[in-house]
């Protein structure tokens, strides 16, 4: 399902492990901590987590942790894998993953899948098994291990790419407003991949995605005002929606607005602007801006 990112790039987006915590401790909520209410140990641990007070985290998320809380389980192991706020111990973490999964937490059972994917923490690789816990825990609201799953099936990591059960866990995290599932939905429906190309279905979830924070889609979105699909063309929209993916780092927002300078396509051709935001890409990490940069390179020297 993938495609060059010289036309669209794919949005993914990670969550966290505290996922949707704020980053502002309510004062109530570590009173609740401090009386010994585990699930508020939990919320302020992992607060704690996000704020890269590692200490703090760890000291909250073991006393959840030692009343059996199955979050803090899970977000203790992830302390112990890491080796923040304590030494690194794998094989510690693997068995509070364990835990964790077994008393039905998703955090613990995402946790655990990552440990089978790549088999570490002394564990056999096992992507089976990875992909079972992984469709348990986003099955109960972990939209990490939802993301995970959409690139399992849209790669080769467990064989050829499978568009149908892409498409399912695409539209099981849209359902849900995960980010880069909306995003990449809207790319299917844009693309008629697995679906009806339906380029207006496209436009809805870009605008979707956007509005949940998803920087790839709006990428996205300017690829459809520049092309004309599901939208009158319109090259300043599009300028301005790459512009705005370019200045968050977005792959395809530099490469698609260097094209755009590049041509003069509603704007004055700005040669040096389109290499300078070729060599960004470049450095970011993207081979693809590299090649077009040379060739391009190559092209106003004559060659």
């Amino acid at each position: 399902m993938s495609k060059r990112v010289f036309v669209i790039a794919l949005c993914l987006a990670l969550t966290s492990l505290a996922g949707q915590l704020s980053a502002d401790v309510p004062s109530e909520l570590v009173k609740m901590a401090n009386a010994g209410d585990a699930e508020a140990m939990f919320q302020v641990g992992s607060t704690a987590l996000l704020e890269q007070d590692y200490g703090t985290s760890f000291t909250w998320l073991t006393k959840g942790a030692e009343q059996k809380h199955p979050a803090s389980l899970g977000g203790l192991g992830f302390l112990y894998f890491n080796g923040f706020g304590c030494e690194k111990d794998p094989a510690k973490a693997r068995q509070l993953y364990e835990k964790s999964a077994a008393l039905g937490a998703h955090q613990g059972m995402n946790n655990l899948a990552h440990l089978y994917r790549y088999g570490l923490a002394g564990l056999e690789k096992d992507l089976p098994r990875a992909v079972q816990l992984l469709e348990k825990a986003a099955e109960l609201g972990n939209p990490k291990a939802v993301n995970t799953l959409k690139e399992l099936y849209m790669g080769t990591e467990l064989g050829p790419p499978d568009t149908a059960k892409t498409l399912h866990w695409l539209k099981y995290g849209a359902e849900r407003d995960n980010p880069g599932c909306t995003c990449d939905l809207g790319y299917a429906y844009q693309h008629g991949i697995g679906v009806e190309k339906d380029p207006a279905r496209a436009l809805e979830l870009y605008k979707k995605a956007i509005a949940l924070g998803s920087t790839g889609a709006v990428s996205n979105l300017g690829m459809l005002y520049l092309t004309g699909q599901g939208v009158e063309r319109d090259y300043g929209a599009a300028l301005t929606l790459f512009s705005k993916a370019a200045e968050k780092n977005d792959i395809g927002g530099l490469i698609n607005l260097a094209v755009m300078r590049y041509q003069g396509l509603g704007c004055e051709r700005d040669v040096p602007g389109a290499f300078a935001l070729l060599e960004k890409a470049k450095a970011l990490g993207n081979p693809q801006a590299g090649q077009i940069l040379e060739a391009w390179k190559k092209k106003e020297q004559g060659g």
